[in-house]
């Protein structure tokens, strides 16, 4: 059975190198049906995007191999969301519904008036992060930001009323980010949020901050979720420093069983461009290709510097998720991360999943 698994993550390989796909398409008002200009369109998680032209037509030139989300939003209009599947493209006629029920559903939903006041901070270490890069990302239109909590179940809320706009200088990049949602539960501490980025490189002249910028990108995706499980799509988890055991749960404890776990046995293929992801219970997850640089004396998790990167994952519901080449995996709803990832895996560090490491070309000044 391991042996057909091996065969079949190998023709994944090969169906990867196939030629990238196009994307064209129309936007238009759902109700009059007139085209919509200058709409932001773009695959989530990415830097490939673009804008629709004064007829509202939009041509992305190049799907990398691997299933997105498209995203298209304008201003005054509902985001649009459209999963895009592998050899499935086609012209998409579009249409996009006024934002006006949308906005009276916040209306009515009570918002607290000194929120960020009260959960300001506590918003930008959940959502931005506290490690080193996280000093130099920032939330440009924080205003947009609306908080509700709800004594009776314990509960934090935070929704906006338009797409953050965010500066990340350490990794140079800013984003665009559509929140969906944020919750915070107070009485089991899980932190649960969910949206559509996108990525635009910085421009800079000077040599020196670009190659910066590259390194930090690298340090931040070696040892990443994203890096993981492109790994695990490619059965290379050894190949890349990843080591993997089990961890069965029990009513008192939780016992790790000292034995690495190939990823052909938590993995198999779905399909030409699809793995799925199951387990039962929670796997541990070391990443011996770099020591901690993550060093929060405020977490309730404790990290010595000297520690190899450790993380935990398990999924909820005991559903299985599909992990594509590039990283990306669905649903994230399915799976919950603890130790470092749990820490890590925030927007000062997050990278797109057209990312690739240490092959970047250094834009000489003009």
């Amino acid at each position: 059975m391991k042996h057909a698994i091996a065969i079949s993550i190998f023709l994944l390989l090969f169906f990867e190198t196939f030629a990238q796909q196009k994307l064209v398409g129309k936007i238009m008002d759902a109700e009059s049906g007139y085209p919509i200009a200058s709409a932001s369109v773009y695959l989530s998680n990415t830097s490939i995007g673009t804008v629709s032209n004064d007829s509202g037509e939009f041509l992305i030139n190049k799907i990398p191999s691997g299933k997105y989300d498209l995203v298209v939003s304008c201003i005054g209009y509902e985001t649009y969301i459209q999963t895009l599947e592998p050899g499935k493209l086609a012209f998409l006629n579009i249409k996009l519904k006024q934002r006006i029920k949308e906005l009276k559903e916040v209306v009515v939903e009570s918002f607290d008036k000194n929120g960020w006041q009260k959960y300001g901070n506590f918003f930008l270490e959940s959502f931005i992060g506290k490690s080193g890069n996280a000093d130099n990302c920032k939330i440009l239109n924080k205003d947009v930001i609306k908080f509700n909590y709800s004594s009776s179940k314990n509960l934090l809320k935070a929704f906006t009323t338009e797409p953050l706009i965010i500066q990340n200088k350490a990794l140079g990049y800013n984003l665009k980010y559509d929140l969906q949602l944020f919750t915070y539960n107070y009485n089991t501490n899980i932190l649960y949020y969910e949206g559509y980025p996108f990525f635009q490189d910085m421009e800079s002249n000077k040599v020196h901050k670009q190659k910066r910028w590259l390194q930090k990108r690298d340090e931040a995706f070696y040892g990443s979720m994203m890096h993981f499980m492109r790994a695990l799509f490619r059965n290379k988890l050894a190949e890349n420093k990843f080591e993997v055991r089990k961890i069965v749960e029990q009513k008192n404890m939780n016992i790790l069983i000292d034995k690495l776990l190939p990823g052909d046995s938590i993995a198999y293929a779905l399909d030409s461009v699809t793995v799925s992801l199951e387990f039962k219970g929670k796997l541990d997850i070391v990443y011996k290709g770099k020591r901690m640089i993550y060093n929060d004396n405020n977490s309730s998790i404790k990290f010595r510097k000297d520690e190899f990167p450790t993380s935990q994952i398990k999924l909820i519901g005991d559903k299985n998720i599909e992990v594509v080449s590039n990283g990306s995996y669905y649903n994230p709803v399915s799976v919950l991360a603890n130790g470092y990832w749990a820490l890590t895996e925030k927007i000062a560090n997050m990278l797109p999943f057209d990312f690739k490491p240490a092959i970047q070309q250094i834009k000489k000044p003009k």
